[in-house]
């Protein structure tokens, strides 16, 4: 049997032609993978006081946030007949990727403004239905790696009235399971304070808490962003409270509900000056279903 011998050059020529190719290659993947934008529409959702959201022993923190969705509502007042609010302002965000530079085209619906920031919001005073939303980014590399092109991406919205967050819901405070209770979501009507009125509120929340806490809604959340009585205080458990603080996100695929909410308790109200001195914190996540 012959021995089979490898001449030095022979290597090195192979070994350049395969360096050759898999430079190459390499460099087609860069240039021949298009881009693509992306569109996100969201909501603001604006809750206070929520008691160590940020992972700090803290009572007051300010949580302001964006709840991406495809359907959005006006709520009506069911007394007056009119809308309880302005309309959602929705904001309109493209994602692209941070190695390109992008012109954009945006068309929202029949709006004749052809819109050209990667991020903008408007606001919707009327329930319009469906609104077809259009996107086109023209691209190109921000080195000499990538590629040249134009995507163009279409998305849907819904505009409509009051939203599926508002019903009775049954569930627990994750601490005690076993426990079932159940709370209502929506417009309601209040006699036990100083002044009667109306507005969008959660009651029985805690179990027994004799306020309803007056909510900020949105399209599947809500948030609380202040006392719904100022100054206003009453015993439930044989201490003295003032006001539950939550933020609430709806899941509209089960029909359930979390939401993470806590109040202050004041040992003493005639010796405080502050009514947001609490001398402790009660924090509580109810995970409900609806009925």
């Amino acid at each position: 049997m012959k021995k089979l011998i490898f001449s030095p050059s022979i290597f090195l020529c192979i070994l350049f032609i395969s360096l050759i190719f898999g430079a190459c290659k390499k460099d087609g993947n860069v240039t021949n993978k298009s881009p693509k934008a992306k569109i996100t529409i969201s909501e603001e959702l604006v809750a206070e006081n929520i008691y160590n959201y940020y992972g700090k022993k803290e009572k007051y923190n300010v949580v302001d946030t964006f709840i991406v969705d495809t359907a959005f509502h006006l709520f009506k007042n069911p007394i007056g007949g009119g809308y309880y609010q302005n309309g959602p302002r929705l904001y309109f965000k493209a994602n692209f990727d941070t190695n390109y530079n992008v012109l954009y085209e945006w068309k929202v619906g029949t709006d004749p403004l052809t819109r050209t920031t990667s991020s903008f919001a408007l606001d919707f005073g009327q329930p319009v239905g469906d609104i077809n939303i259009r996107l086109i980014s023209t691209y190109s590399p921000k080195s000499n790696n990538g590629s040249f092109g134009t995507d163009t991406v279409y998305q849907k919205i819904f505009i409509g009235e009051n939203s599926p967050l508002f019903g009775d819901y049954e569930g627990y405070n994750t601490d005690s399971p076993n426990h079932i209770f159940k709370i209502k979501i929506g417009w309601q009507f209040d006699s036990n304070q100083a002044i009667n009125r109306s507005y969008f509120a959660v009651s029985n929340l805690p179990e027994g808490f004799p306020i309803k806490s007056e909510i900020l809604p949105r399209s599947s959340s809500f948030g609380i962003a202040g006392e719904t009585f100022h100054g206003q205080y009453l015993l439930y458990h044989g201490q003295e409270v003032n006001a539950v603080y939550a933020l609430g996100f709806m899941s509209k695929k089960k029909d359930s509900i979390t939401i993470r909410y806590n109040y202050g308790v004041i040992n003493n109200y005639s010796t405080y000056s502050n009514v947001y001195d609490w001398s402790k914190v009660i924090v509580k996540t109810f995970i409900g279903k609806k009925i």
